[in-house]
C-alpha cells in the first residue's frame, strides 16, 4: 500500500504524546525541572528495569511530595520514550513543554554496584544529540518566571543562562552541572553562577574543577554563587553558606543499602521542597540528607520521600 511503517509509528506516537501534553497543562508551577529521562537497566539476574534519569527522578519525587512540578526535556518518538512520558504523567508531573525528537533514541543507563554509596552508571546518549532542550520559546520562559523554584540539571549551559537572564527575579534555583559540562564547557557554564543559584557538586565534579586549578569554594564565590553543597557519598554533605569559606559538615550513620541509585536526586527534591517552604538553608540541608539517606532502603531508582522525620526515628 506504499505506507512507510516507521513513519506511521512516529506519527502515532507523536499524536499520543501531543494528546497527553495538552491534557497535562496546568497553571503556575511550584517547581520547574530541566534535564533528561532514561531507562535504568540493573545488571543482575534476573535483569531489573526501572524508569530513571536524574532530573526525571527529581520531578517524580517532588510531585510525590505534593509540589506542582513541570519537567522540561527532550523525548524520543519511540515506544520506550512514550512509556517514560506516560509514567511521568501518572506521577502527576506536567510534560506539556517536553520537546519531541524523532532523531533521538531513548537513553539507556546500565547500573551496577548499587549496594554501595557509589553506584556505577553508564548511559548511552550522544553528546551530538543530547536528550535535553536545545532551544527556548516564550512558554518555557513564562513558566520559569512564574514558578516558585527551578532545578537545572543535565542541559545546555547557554540555554540556562538565557533563562536566568530573562526571568529576573530571585527564587530558589538549584544548579547541578554535569561532569562533562565542567570538563568541556566550563567557561559557558560558569556564567550561570553569576545569577546566584544554589550550586550542588558531587565528588567527581569537585575533582574536575580542581583539575582546572579552581579553588573551592573561593573561586566559585568569585564567580557569583553564594551557597555551595558538596555531596560526599550518601552520608555526608558539606555546606558553604553565605560566601564564607567556613564549612558546615553534616554526616549520617551507616545503613544497609538496598539501592543507592536516586538517593542524591531524593536529597535535591527534599531540599527544594524545604526551600520553597522558606526553611533556613542549613536546616533544610540537614533534614533533606536525613530523609534521602533512608530512601536507599527502597529498590526503585525513583524514591518516595516520607517528609516526616518521626517516621524514621519513632519520635
Amino acid at each position: 500500500m506504499g505506507i512507510d511503517i516507521k513513519e506511521q509509528l512516529y506519527s502515532i506516537i507523536a499524536g499520543i504524546v501531543d494528546s497527553i501534553k495538552r491534557k497535562s497543562v496546568k497553571g503556575r508551577r511550584d517547581l520547574v525541572v530541566f534535564g533528561s529521562i532514561a531507562l535504568d537497566i540493573y545488571l543482575t539476574q534476573p535483569i531489573k528495569i526501572f524508569p530513571g534519569g536524574s532530573a526525571a527522578n527529581i520531578a517524580v519525587s517532588s510531585s510525590r511530595l505534593g509540589l506542582d512540578t513541570s519537567f522540561i526535556g527532550k523525548a524520543p518518538l519511540d515506544f520506550i520514550g512514550l512509556q517514560l512520558l506516560v509514567d511521568l504523567v501518572g506521577e502527576g508531573v506536567d510534560i506539556s513543554l517536553v520537546e519531541l525528537d524523532e532523531s533521538l533514541k531513548t537513553t539507556i543507563c546500565t547500573v551496577s554496584n548499587w549496594l554501595s554509596e557509589y553506584p556505577q552508571i553508564s548511559c548511552s546518549y550522544s553528546l551530538d544529540n543530547p536528550p535535553v532542550i536545545t532551544k527556548l520559546n516564550s512558554n518555557i520562559i513564562d513558566v520559569c518566571r512564574e514558578s516558585k523554584a527551578m532545578y537545572l540539571g543535565e542541559g545546555i549551559c547557554n540555554i540556562y543562562t538565557e533563562i536566568l537572564k530573562s526571568i529576573g527575579d530571585r527564587k530558589p534555583i538549584v544548579y547541578r552541572p554535569q561532569k562533562q559540562s565542567i570538563e568541556l564547557h566550563w567557561e559557558e557554564c560558569s556564567q550561570i553562577l553569576k545569577y546566584n543559584p544554589l550550586l550542588i557538586l558531587d565528588e567527581d565534579k569537585v575533582e574536575a574543577l580542581l583539575r582546572k586549578e579552581f579553588k573551592i569554594p573561593e573561586d566559585l564565590f568569585k564567580a557569583g554563587v553564594d551557597n555551595i553543597i558538596i555531596l560526599k557519598g550518601l552520608r555526608k554533605a558539606i555546606l558553604y553558606k553565605d560566601k564564607t569559606a567556613k564549612s558546615i559538615e553534616i554526616e549520617m550513620p551507616e545503613i544497609s543499602i538496598v539501592n543507592s541509585v536516586g538517593v542524591r536526586d531524593a536529597f535535591i527534591a527534599s531540599l527544594i521542597y524545604n526551600l520553597i517552604r522558606e526553611e533556613d538553608l542549613e536546616k533544610a540541608v540537614k533534614t533533606s540528607i536525613h530523609l534521602a539517606l533512608y530512601t536507599a532502603l527502597q529498590q526503585e531508582s525513583r524514591k518516595t520521600i516520607k517528609h516526616d522525620i518521626q517516621t524514621y526515628y519513632g519520635l
